[in-house]
């Protein structure tokens, strides 16, 4: 089951929503890799977690799937921000380096052409980061926060799912330690809980924070649907790979259109008066 917008609103603007983001973005800074300068698209409900990606990002886009409903993302600075079909996304192949999933994974009934969609626009090499429930977490067992809802994942569970959808999983960690309770007194021991979670019983922890790399082996066509064929396009420049294989496919054309005109031109046909001998 996929959380509403204003769900997903409230949870965050709660004490225990910020708490919640504020424990994730922490881990998610020492953990995500170097954006500087590169692409980053954030998928499903990102806003809490952009600040950890954005800051030194050449652009953001912030997506939101149409079943939920979109809101403004004021963290995306100088970004997009959109609702989409989240197995249609509006982007050219190989034209963004970084997508970080947010509430996306676990509530969604398409997971493989949803990461098969992600795979077609990452760039050759690019990274996949996804913030899912923890199977064995507290906070997957409570439905008054969004971690409660849709399908928590384990980490061989996701692995698993990953390389099924030609991803390679790099590396993994686990943040959100503390126990979903509202209450003051539990929030305010947070670090204590945090601190005992990494070092002793990180399994039970409430998310899991995954990293994958896009892979070109034996990679097979995802069959494209009719409504797919008609989308919008959000277009972007092209860079690296993506840039220098536009580039020779358009020198290519270019020559075959001046073959083909050489071909069909006229030629003149030179007649003689000399008499074939017999």
């Amino acid at each position: 089951m996929r959380p509403d917008i204003r769900v997903l609103e409230t949870f965050y603007a709660s004490r225990r929503g910020r708490l919640a983001s504020r424990m994730i973005e922490r881990r998610l800074k020492t953990f995500a890799p170097d954006v500087k300068g590169l692409r980053v698209l954030g998928l499903g409900y990102p806003h809490p977690f952009l600040d950890a990606l954005a800051r030194d990002a050449e652009r953001v886009l912030a997506f939101m799937p149409q079943e939920q409903g979109v809101a403004p993302c004021a963290r995306a600075h100088g970004g997009v921000g959109a609702m989409v079909a989240e197995t249609m996304l509006p982007l050219e192949d190989r034209s963004v380096d970084l997508v970080m999933l947010a509430h996306a994974l676990e509530a969604t009934d398409r997971a493989n052409r949803l990461l098969r969609e992600i795979w077609r626009v990452l760039d050759d090499g690019g990274r996949l980061v996804a913030i899912v429930p923890n199977r064995r977490g507290l906070w997957s067992l409570v439905e008054a926060t969004p971690f409660g809802q849709g399908r928590p994942y384990s980490a061989t569970q996701l692995q698993d799912l990953l390389r099924m959808n030609l991803f390679e999983p790099l590396r993994h960690a686990r943040a959100l330690h503390v126990p979903p309770f509202s209450s003051r007194f539990w929030l305010q021991t947070a670090p204590v809980w945090d601190w005992v979670g990494e070092r002793l019983t990180g399994q039970f922890s409430g998310v899991i924070l995954i990293e994958a790399q896009k892979t070109t082996v034996a990679a097979t066509p995802v069959l494209v649907a009719a409504g797919q064929l008609s989308r919008r396009v959000l277009a972007m420049p092209l860079r690296g790979a993506a840039a220098r294989q536009r580039t020779q496919e358009a020198v290519r054309v270019a020559a075959l259109d001046r073959d083909d005109t050489i071909l069909a031109a006229p030629r003149p046909i030179a007649f003689t008066s000399r008499r074939r001998r017999r």
